[in-house]
């Protein structure tokens, strides 16, 4: 299961990333990126699902 989740670069910025929950791990997959809205990140992962 994918969901967008809350990370925190070593700069201090917040990115939404694609969290596997199964492996509990960010997601390693090319097609999914960083993004600046949960929203994006949440559309990623549909789109990816599709």
């Amino acid at each position: 299961m994918l969901e967008p989740r809350q990370r925190t670069a070593l700069d201090g910025k917040v990115w939404w990333c694609v969290f596997d929950t199964e492996k509990q791990k960010y997601s390693t997959l090319l097609c999914f990126g960083k993004y600046k809205k949960k929203r994006d990140a949440a559309y990623a992962i549909q789109r990816a699902a599709e």
